[in-house]
């Protein structure tokens, strides 16, 4: 532990502590509160540094604060359990309270080849470019991913979800915020209440719902039968259209715009679009209560 103050009237303290790491770990943080950053390291071996930053005029509450922060650590069949904790900082906090809570920050290096299970209750989660099965949960904060060989379970109740890229299945949540996505090799199911939702490239099901906010799906194939969805938004579906697949696009408010080359169109009105591409496939579903509805060729066809 290292206690240091300032001149500019703060109070730090670092707590660092080093683990081996086997092949296959998964690595659990419970962080009470803070930001979270997963790097990837070079050898087998976890760190992990936890520094607590309490800006304060009185000398006499620092000390006992930033003392009464653990870091204790179990490795138990394969897992190496991290739980901060700290009695002093109190999760609640009432506007009448003015007692200083230290900011936070975590930062945990890792093998590159490594299983993550991240908690904080307020704070960010980064994770770099990795390899393994990653969960990550949050109360109040982004989650972002970068490069991922493996699959992502990442929640939230306020906060972005972002994932650069992951070539297994993904499970996205947030209640209030966005959801983005790069390139998902697996399934990939997306949530929001109030945001939008954005997915490049799909290459297997995808299930993106909101509430309130625009999805956009990109297709680069058509696997298996995908439902997009939103209630108070538009849908922008860019499929390739090399892929098979069958269509079937509804606009309760707004209209469907078709800029495909689609075989065997039916069209009930200029709110729906039923329809097939090469001789049909597993089923595209679009559909948007209070907006409109565009389907066109990906963005990488729309360049040739």
């Amino acid at each position: 532990m290292t206690l240091l103050g300032s001149a500019l009237h703060a109070a730090q303290r670092v707590e660092a502590q080093s683990f081996p790491a086997a092949p296959g770990i998964t690595v659990r943080l419970d962080a009470y509160r803070g930001a979270i950053n997963v790097v990837a390291g070079a050898s087998d071996t976890v760190r992990v540094t936890a520094v607590l930053l309490l800006p304060t005029n009185d000398a006499a509450t620092a000390p006992g604060v930033l003392a009464g922060f653990t870091l204790s650590a179990e490795t138990k069949d394969g897992i190496l359990q991290l739980t901060a904790r700290n009695p002093l900082d109190h999760s609640t906090r009432f506007v009448w309270n003015k007692e200083p809570r230290p900011e936070i920050t975590f930062t945990v290096e890792v093998p590159a080849q490594v299983h993550l299970d991240l908690l904080t209750n307020d704070g960010s989660i980064t994770v770099d470019s990795l390899s393994g099965r990653m969960r990550a949960r949050a109360k109040t904060g982004t989650i972002f991913f970068r490069q991922i060989d493996g699959t992502v379970d990442a929640r939230t109740e306020t906060g972005d979800v972002v994932v650069s890229n992951c070539t297994g299945a993904v499970t996205l949540r947030t209640r209030q915020g966005d959801v983005r996505i790069g390139m998902v090799g697996g399934r990939a199911s997306l949530e929001t209440v109030e945001g939008n939702i954005e997915l490049q490239s799909a290459h297997d099901s995808v299930k993106a719902l909101t509430h309130s906010g625009d999805i956009t799906a990109g297709f680069a194939t058509v696997a298996n039968a995908s439902e997009i969805r939103t209630a108070l938004g538009n849908i922008r579906a860019q499929i390739n259209p090399e892929t098979s697949f069958s269509l079937r696009a509804v606009s309760g408010w707004g209209r469907v715009t078709n800029r495909l080359a689609l075989d065997d169109v039916g069209n009930g009105d200029s709110g729906r679009l039923f329809a097939q591409h090469n001789g049909g496939g597993p089923l595209i579903e679009l559909r948007a209560n209070g907006g409109r509805v565009t389907v066109e060729p990906s963005a990488a066809w729309r360049s040739n």
